[in-house]
Formats: structure tokens, sequence, C-alpha cells
């Protein structure tokens, strides 16, 4: 196992095994639960082996049967509140309604994108930035489903290439935010502006223009 004495900073960051039997299956839960839990109401500084023992009853050995380190524990509970985030009622941007405006959908996804980072980077910072790519749960194939629900007020001839876009645009912006302590700085006005260029790429030119957009290949 390659660990630090507070059981961060080795990898891999993926558990060393998944729980098969309904005990080990309820023992990894229980971990994650804890952990979460310690996470939220006292901030990484109070997590460590002894604590998630004290909370989950798990053993500390059973601790490592399963994770080669706390960082693969958090990484994994990270990515689950990432999924749970994403599952929420009316987190999709596909709940709003189907004639809604086009910078309406933008501002949805966009706040909803902010609203995740902040969230799993208050649980953990570090391990987050450490392994972003592993807690990105938007599919590029999500947002072509959005864009072509909405495909009436988009000027473009590639949907697939839009939601590219979007996406890339999304995830990068956010992480460069973050990297530079600026991803709660001036929120609005930020979210505002990726909408704003988002819209400006997508929309026709023409903002009195209500018909389809050109034929796609």
């Amino acid at each position: 196992m390659t660990s630090t004495t507070s059981g961060f900073g080795g990898e891999p960051v993926q558990p060393r095994k998944l729980p098969q039997q309904r005990r080990s299956v309820l023992l990894v839960e229980a971990l994650k639960t804890a952990c979460l839990r310690i996470l939220a109401d006292e901030g990484k500084e109070g997590l460590s082996a002894a604590r998630l023992v004290e909370v989950s009853g798990v053993a500390t050995a059973s601790i490592y049967e399963y994770f080669p380190n706390l960082e693969a524990l958090v990484a994994q509970v990270l990515r689950e509140a990432a999924q749970q985030f994403h599952a929420t009622p009316g987190a999709s941007a596909m709940a709003l309604p189907g004639d809604a405006p086009l910078r309406d959908v933008l501002e949805h996804l966009v706040r909803r994108t902010f609203e995740k980072r902040s969230y799993l980077v208050g649980l953990h910072r570090q391990v987050y930035l450490r392994h972003t790519a592993y807690f990105e749960s938007v599919e590029v194939s999500d947002i072509e489903k959005l864009l072509e629900r909405h495909a009436h007020q988009i000027e473009v001839h590639d949907l697939r290439i839009a939601a590219l876009v979007v996406t890339g645009v999304l995830q990068q912006t956010t992480r460069s935010l973050l990297h530079e302590d600026l991803l709660e700085t001036m929120p609005q006005q930020t979210q505002q502006m990726l909408v704003r260029m988002l819209h400006a790429a997508l929309a026709p030119a023409n903002p009195e223009s209500t018909g389809a957009g050109p034929a796609r290949a």
C-alpha cells in the first residue's frame, strides 16, 4: 500500500476491490457514509483513519482491505456525490420546458456546473483538484440531446461539435477558476459571462430569427 501517515497522497485513486457479499457491501457503505459525514460536518481536517473507525464502527484493517488509502475513499465519496448531484430531481436542464429560451437553458447548465464544483471542492479541495477528471459525470451525449431539444434556437451545422464545445468550455473554465481560487469570486458575473459566450456561439446571429437553423449534416 502506498500512502502517507494520514492516508493521503498515494495512488491509485480507485478502490482496491469492490465488495461482493451483502456484509461487505454494508461495510463499505458505512465507510463512505461516515467519510461524507466527517467531511461535511468537520471538514477535511477532521478526517483520519481513527476518526473514520470511530464514526463508522468499521475496523482499520477493513478500510484498507477495500481502499489503498484514505484518498481513494474520499475520491469514491466525491465521485458518488457528483453522480447524486446530477440525479437530484430538477437538476438536469432537460427538466426545463422544451420551449424554454436557449439563454435560460444555458443559465441552468452553467449554474449547476458551478454549484457541483463548489460542493465537491467544499468537501475536499485537494483530492478534487488532484483527480478532477475522475469526478466528471457530464457526458457529451447528454449535452447533445439537450441541444437537439432546442435545435430550433441554435444555428450550427453539427450538434455533436456544439456539444463538445459547450462541455469543454464548462469543464475547462470552472477547472481553471478552481486552480486560481476564483470560483467563488463574483460567481454571478462569471456565470453570466459564460452564458453570454455560449449563447453567442450557438444562437442565430439575428436575435429576431425564430425559424429552424440550417440543415444539419
